[in-house]
């Protein structure tokens, strides 16, 4: 083998050797690996993980409520962009305590946290896009979620 001296060879060599800074060099690049694909680890997926809903922000971990999805259509995203930045949601959530089907529409009571009645609401079916019938909106719009802040 022979010996180099290449002033860079030599520092290169001298830091295989040293444990710790080549532990803190892998652990900096782990960071830095983590900062860089953060949406793709994150659970909430939503652009600035910014999904909050105010009347059940201070509940307890596992406190759960119905919710009801109103769809809003939105441009379609690339992957690249969805990847590093998240997915665009400009679907409207609204936690409910109670709801009632009508012929054309789903009546809805907003869920508050004193147990109070909230408002009550009604959307009509052609807000919700793939339903024939006012039966389809609970099945695939409503659906009962754990509160994500505590």
């Amino acid at each position: 083998m022979k010996n180099s001296t290449s002033l860079t060879q030599i520092a290169l060599q001298k830091f295989k050797k040293n444990f710790w800074g080549v532990f803190s060099l892998g652990f900096l690049a782990l960071c830095v690996l983590v900062a860089i694909f953060a949406y793709a680890l994150a659970p909430d997926n939503s652009e600035n993980a910014n999904q909050m809903h105010l009347s059940i922000h201070s509940k307890n971990p596992g406190f759960s409520v119905k919710m009801l999805t109103i769809p809003i259509a939105v441009e379609s995203q690339n992957p690249f962009s969805v990847f590093f930045f998240g997915k665009k949601n400009a679907d409207t959530e609204v936690p409910i305590s109670k709801y009632s089907l009508t012929e054309n529409s789903i009546e809805i009571i907003e869920y508050t946290p004193d147990g109070t009645d909230g408002l009550q609401k009604e959307y009509a079916l052609s807000l919700f896009p793939k339903t024939n019938s006012v039966d389809e909106i609970p099945i695939h719009f409503g659906k009962k979620i754990p509160a994500r802040y505590g």
